[in-house]
């Protein structure tokens, strides 16, 4: 089995990234600080999906999406068939398998998609139930970066080492000069690109493609597929999500800037202390940012309010 790539420490992982914007942390070790940030973060974060966010659970990981994870750890390469595995063939097989099974195929007539408009669509129902693609998932909200950055977090150290930090990681998309992110939706429908267009898109490093249905409003509508990310999926909306594809089979995000320009770094880290983990949770609940609300459960949510009203009655008599 090989082992995918980590930071050794702090200082090998920051000439990788940029600090916040608006703050002189690279780390934050105290609640003061890690309120003062949070604060200010919030106060630049007023203008609409131009931020977006991933939170880490571990400083020590680099940015693979699942597919890498999955490709490097089963040693892939490796294998021996009837012709050697390749990174991007495996995800052609996955869908066009995928696109065979009956309940995916009503779900794309309903939504009066053409076969040549369902690879990333696909792929992203794939994505959000278990299945390793090369999409890695971001956030509009912030609190919500944090969350997935908490949500598993259990510490009782005391040291200082890379391992007692998780990360958050933001990006401003209006502030990379020397990139184009590009949502998916915005492309025309007749040019919606295939999973046979991942060849080509490996010689633009300039473009960074993403997929996500929260920015309409500057698309026209009767040119794009009504829906993206959230065909079949209750979550997305919650979390806000959108994903960012990533088409190299052992690149992580992070360097697939720092390959194609050098003295570029677009991505923002703040490595926070693992000890604040159980105090920010605490804040994020008090906004109603829990796994009830992160992982919805509409079945819950309807004997919820059954048992919300016959509770209500109950106090009546």
């Amino acid at each position: 089995m090989d082992n995918l790539d980590t930071y050794n420490n702090l200082n090998d992982k920051r000439s990788t990234f940029c600090t916040s914007h608006n703050s002189y942390h690279y780390t934050i070790d105290t609640i003061e600080q890690f309120d003062e940030w949070y604060n200010s973060e919030l106060y630049l974060n007023t203008e609409e999906k131009r931020f977006i966010y991933r939170g880490m659970s571990s400083a020590t990981y680099k940015l693979y999406n699942s597919a890498q994870r999955f490709w490097i750890l089963n040693s892939l390469t490796k294998w021996k068939g009837k012709e050697n595995i390749e990174y991007l063939k495996m995800f052609k097989f996955m869908l066009n398998r995928a696109k065979k099974d009956f309940l995916f195929k009503k779900v794309f007539e309903f939504y009066r998609l053409k076969n040549w408009e369902i690879d990333f669509p696909l792929m992203s129902i794939l994505q959000h139930y278990g299945a390793p693609t090369p999409l890695l998932d971001w956030t509009y909200n912030f609190d919500v970066g944090l969350y997935f950055a908490t949500e598993k977090i259990n510490y009782h150290g005391t040291s200082n080492s890379i391992k007692d930090y998780f990360s958050i990681y933001k990006i401003d998309k209006e502030l990379n000069p020397n990139y184009n992110f590009i949502n998916l939706k915005g492309i025309p429908r007749n040019e919606t690109p295939k999973v046979d267009d991942y060849y080509r898109y490996i010689d633009q490093e300039n473009l960074i493609y993403f997929l996500s249905d929260f920015e309409d409003k500057t698309i026209t509508k009767k040119n794009i597929i009504s829906q993206f990310t959230s065909i079949y999926n209750q979550n997305i909306i919650p979390q806000e999500g959108l994903l960012i594809f990533n088409p190299f089979p052992n690149t992580p995000f992070e360097d697939y800037f720092r390959n194609s320009q050098p003295d570029n770094k677009p991505i923002y880290c703040i490595n926070i202390h693992k000890h604040m983990a159980e105090y920010i949770r605490r804040r994020l609940k008090k906004k109603k940012i829990t796994k009830a609300f992160i992982y919805p459960s509409i079945a819950d949510n309807a004997k919820n309010a059954l048992n919300t009203y016959l509770d209500d009655i109950t106090k009546l008599q």
